[in-house]
């Protein structure tokens, strides 16, 4: 048996929450009321939790542990993940969240993505090395499910490239654009292919389809680059 110091009345030992730091290795208060005390100051108690985890020594600590933690139990952290978000209530959740937030959301990601630049470049290239077969089979089948959306699109892209390709083009150099980058492949056994510097369509500038607009790049970077960045870029687009 045990007193609470709080209430004052003497309850059994599972009444009481562990605390390693305590002789008995039992907090003080019992479990009615420290539930009472966090209902009454739950904004206190959150605030000093976050000026807590924000200092350097204990997100050094927590960030080891967190790293350590998840080496060694990473396929049940991937499990339970999956298990979740499987879920239909959660994925009902999910989609009024999204509805709901979708404009704060597209604005959140775009300054973390601009923030981020070359830490999501890293993890990119270092993903799309680890995973490459397992990314060109998800393309695949992607490309398979969507036969008509996948026509249209190279249609509406052929159809911008003619209207995109200025007469003074040169194209026997546009047409060794295209051979190099399939020597490349062949060389490699990686895919290249030949991308627009300037993209020839986006929210913000329409680039030429001609051999000064040209570049041989591996599939992968055409992919990370997609077509929100070229050179000169002034530095407000996102």
């Amino acid at each position: 048996m045990k007193t609470c110091i709080k209430c004052k009345e003497e309850k059994s030992l599972n009444f009481f929450s562990k605390d390693a730091k305590r002789t008995d290795g039992l907090q003080p208060c019992c479990k009615a009321c420290n539930a009472i005390y966090r209902s009454a100051n739950k904004e206190n108690i959150s605030k000093w939790g976050r000026g807590y985890r924000k200092r350097p020594d204990v997100a050094i600590v927590r960030a080891e542990y967190q790293e350590k933690y998840y080496a060694e139990n990473r396929e049940k952290i991937l499990d339970q993940k999956k298990e979740y978000f499987s879920r239909d209530d959660v994925k009902i959740k999910k989609k009024e969240y999204l509805e709901k937030n979708i404009d704060k959301l597209k604005v959140s990601n775009r300054e973390y993505r601009e923030k981020n630049k070359e830490r999501i470049a890293i993890y990119d290239a270092k993903y799309g090395a680890k995973n490459r077969n397992k990314i060109n089979e998800r393309n695949k089948l992607w490309l398979a499910s969507r036969p008509g959306k996948n026509s249209a699109y190279m249609a509406q892209r052929r159809g911008r490239k003619l209207n995109a390709t200025p007469s003074w083009a040169d194209q026997k150099s546009i047409q060794n654009y295209y051979i190099l980058a399939k020597f490349m492949t062949e060389f490699t056994g990686e895919k290249w292919v030949v991308d627009h510097v300037v993209p020839l369509q986006s929210k913000n500038v329409c680039g030429l389809h001609a051999h000064t607009n040209l570049a041989v790049i591996t599939a992968f970077e055409n992919g990370a680059k997609h077509n929100k960045y070229w050179p000169d870029m002034p530095c407000h687009i996102n």
